[in-house]
């Protein structure tokens, strides 16, 4: 601790002496960025001296300019690592957030200074982390970041420091990718803009950049422009910003901004639904309008729009009618009854569905209690229950829970168990690490315990005898862990070691009680037995061991369809016990989620049919009695139950997909055309064999001739009209016949 405060010590000291004598800012801002990178952002006071002096070198410009054009681009690393977190490691890790806002103030402040820099120095590395610091502002600017989310509708007017910063960053962006005026020079030294950038510059010459400030113009007009009410400091923010770039870049924004000018009502906001308090509402609308009757002013006094008399006309009657209706609220008081309902009939007419259920919205916890885990509403809405007996406590909850909206409800039990989800995942990243920390410590005392057994081990060497000498090595090496490996190992050394030391059987101390080899001593060649022949059942077994395996470990990829078609197929032709199983397996697999799996069924059967049809077809006896076929009709009887009108995309690709038809599998179908409900599914692919797959053309006319036959015995108009429209069209003598 005392080590930490004296490092912040040392630090304001040599900020007082760079800012006193810019001569050594060059050596102490390079120690400083060092101190930040090396230690971790969790170090507030730390971190907060070192990112308040570049704050003040940067974006308070107690620098010269040239010092700060040289050392920018070295900032990139050290705001990259502040900026770029999500909320729930801030928050987790307790990021202040002060760092946050002051990193993004001084990205705001180099921005510029950086594009210079790359025009005259170009480096693709530096200009990718500028994009992935930029698009990350760009992608978190409305929302809470850097704080945990709560709603949509609320977040806005939360972390209000940072999204100032923020704007004030898209300023800077906007000007510097955006031209001058053409009456303004671009070699101009004071107005960096992308009309300094060389046509023959390898990135920044980029129509992207021009597309990407038009948008972000865009996208802050339209948050004034939107449905909710903004505060005041936020709206003013946005207003002093975009009056910056209309002064320095007119010809992109002067139309923009004089018609959200004239559009900007505050009667029609709407503010979160969880905000009670009536007066900051009444506040923030009347500030509001000051500013925007503050605009109104300035356009019309400094002469902007003198050249455009209609205009002009638009702005005075705005103006003249907003500081009418300021009057009337001055004599009716902002707490009027009268002044609140005119100002807020209007919005409820026009405001639009709020989908927003709750006001914690969030779905990581905030802190590591109950409250935490369950609060949905804010803490006005909280009511005391203490009180409320167990019996009154129950019936509350079940009437409550039987007049709520199911989709609130459910909305809300989602979020909760995301909470759950999140807490789980923090404790088990808790316990890892602890688990971790202790393994390390138990390595680190095994690491000390056998470095003394070794130092132990080779000091009594020195002073035993050569035969105490190898037992000691011997049990020095049996004391090592398995997973011990001995970095002066050397094999050749070893084996002339070994010629030095025989064991000597006449030796009268030697004891071979403990020597049982199954080979002998003198001869040098050793040979491995032969392994055991398995017997035909242990080799069935083993197989299906395997293939169960490759099931189990692959079943969320594709490949082992192939593998296993083809080793039942091709692979194990020889026994047909093993490659009926690997069938048996492959389609136990399918049948209990058949319509998921046709592309994995059209392959296998596919295999099937080339290898028994194409590659054996001398070698087979019976179609009847093929593999390819047997499968098929367990396919086909699995699935035509459990069909729907809306899987009539897949059966028919799965028909026709199927290599061979013959009569037993067409006419399955029958049980289709048959269902009253289903019978549209079950002629369409006919149909469509009849018109596509012409091999089959006489099969599926029999089929559908059997069917109208049954359906006149029967008096089935539906099935008769169905199969007569089929006839009709490709057989209709059938139907003469049969009348």
């Amino acid at each position: 601790m005392d080590e930490a405060h004296r490092q912040i010590d040392q630090i304001d000291e040599a900020a007082k002496l760079a800012f006193a004598n810019n001569d050594y800012f060059l050596q102490i801002f390079d120690t400083i960025l060092a101190v930040s990178l090396a230690q971790p952002i969790t170090s507030n006071k730390l971190q907060s001296k070192c990112l308040t002096f570049f704050h003040r070198s940067f974006y308070e410009k107690q620098i010269p300019l040239q010092q700060r054009q040289e050392n920018c681009h070295k900032l990139l690393p050290l705001l990259n690592r502040f900026i770029i977190n999500d909320e729930n490691f801030i928050h987790i890790n307790r990021l202040n957030y002060s760092l946050i806002q002051k990193s993004i103030e001084i990205f705001s402040s180099v921005y510029d200074l950086l594009f210079q820099h790359l025009i005259s120095n170009p480096d693709v590395q530096l200009w990718n982390q500028i994009t992935i610091l930029k698009d990350f502002l760009i992608k978190n600017w409305n929302t809470s970041y850097p704080l945990l989310p709560t709603n949509p509708k609320s977040d806005i007017n939360r972390s209000l420091g940072c999204k100032i910063s923020i704007v004030q960053t898209f300023k800077k962006i906007i000007v510097t990718q955006l031209p001058p005026p053409p009456n303004i020079d671009p070699e101009n030294d004071s107005d960096i803009s992308i009309a300094k950038v060389p046509k023959n510059h390898p990135f920044l010459y980029n129509s992207s950049l021009n597309n990407q400030s038009h948008l972000l113009i865009d996208s802050l007009l339209n948050l004034l422009g939107g449905d909710s009410l903004l505060s005041t400091s936020f709206f003013a923010a946005i207003i002093t910003n975009l009056m910056s770039i209309f002064r320095k870049r007119p010809n992109f924004i002067s139309n923009k901004i004089m018609n959200f000018i004239l559009a900007y009502e505050s009667q029609f906001k709407s503010s979160s639904k969880f905000e009670k308090n009536n007066l900051k509402i009444q506040l923030i609308k009347r500030f509001n309008d000051r500013i925007d009757k503050i605009l109104m002013s300035l356009l019309l006094n400094k002469g902007f729009i003198e050249k455009d008399p209609p205009l002009k006309s638009r702005f005075s009657n705005k103006l003249s009618f907003i500081t009418e209706m300021q009057n009337k609220q001055k004599k009716r008081g902002i707490l009027s009854i009268e002044e609140e309902s005119d100002s807020e009939e209007t919005p409820n007419k026009r405001r639009k569905i709020d989908p927003t259920f709750y006001y914690d919205e969030s779905k990581v916890v905030k802190q590591e209690n109950f409250r935490s885990l369950y609060k949905l509403t804010t803490d006005e809405d909280i009511e005391d229950i203490s009180n409320i007996s167990a019996d009154n406590l129950n019936k509350l909850i079940i009437e409550s829970i039987s007049k709520v909206d199911a989709n609130r409800l459910n909305y809300g039990l989602e979020i909760i168990i995301s909470r759950y989800l999140d807490l789980y995942k923090r404790f088990e990243f808790r316990e890892n690490k602890l688990k971790e920390s202790e393994k390390a410590k138990r390595d680190e005392m095994a690491k000390k315990e056998l470095e003394q057994k070794l130092k132990a081990a080779s000091s009594s060497t020195s002073s035993a005898t050569a035969t105490n000498a190898a037992a000691v090595t011997a049990a020095a090496a049996i004391s090592k862990p398995s997973n011990f490996i001995d970095d002066d190992y050397d094999p050749s050394a070893e084996k002339s070691e070994g010629k030095k030391h025989v064991i000597d059987e006449d030796d009268e101390n030697f004891d071979d009680s403990d020597f049982d080899l199954d080979f002998d001593m003198k001869n040098e060649k050793y040979e491995l037995p032969e392994p055991k022949s398995l017997d035909p059942k242990a080799k069935v077994k083993q197989v299906e061991l395997l293939v169960d395996n490759l099931i189990k470990r692959s079943n969320d990829g594709k490949k082992w369809v192939r593998y296993l078609s083809r080793l039942a197929t091709r692979g194990t032709n020889i026994n047909d016990e093993i490659a009926n199983y690997i069938r048996d397996q492959l389609f136990r697999v399918f049948k209990n989620n058949i319509k998921s799996h046709i592309d994995d069924l059209v392959e296998w059967l596919n295999e099937e049919y080339y290898t028994q049809f194409i590659v054996h077809r001398d070698s087979i006896d019976h179609v009847e009695t093929s593999s390819y076929l047997k499968y098929t009709t367990l396919v086909l009887d699995y699935l035509i139950p459990f069909l729907e009108i809306s899987d009539r995309t897949i059966f028919i690709r799965l028909l026709s997909e199927l290599p061979y038809l013959d009569y037993s599998l067409i006419s399955k179908l029958k049980s289709i055309c048959l269902d009253p409900l289903r019978s549209k599914l079950g002629f369409q692919p006919i149909l469509y064999l009849i018109m596509f797959r012409p091999p089959v053309f006489d099969t599926c006319i029999k089929v559908v001739e059997e069917l109208y036959k049954d359906a006149i015995n029967k008096n089935n108009e539906q099935l008769k009209n169905e199969s007569e429209n089929i006839l009709k069209k490709y057989k209709p003598d059938s139907i003469t016949n049969s009348t």
